[in-house]
């Protein structure tokens, strides 16, 4: 039997808006497998209003998808 933390996937809106936002500002996202640097490496750098643009239009498709 395997460690569960062999494999961790995470995935959802909020995964697919941060990786959106990193990808347009030309940066990339932390190597999360490596879980021997400290926690505080790990965090993701994001432009929080490009980040809040894509909240706003992710939330507006998907009202527009309930009408």
């Amino acid at each position: 039997m395997g460690n569960m933390y062999d494999v961790v996937v995470i995935a959802g809106i909020g995964r697919q808006l941060v990786s959106r936002a990193v990808e347009e500002a030309g940066d990339t996202l932390p190597d999360f497998s490596n879980d021997k640097r400290a926690h505080k490496l790990l965090r993701t750098r994001v432009n929080i209003f490009r980040y809040a643009d894509l909240c706003d239009q992710a939330a507006g498709a998907m009202a527009a998808l309930r009408k």
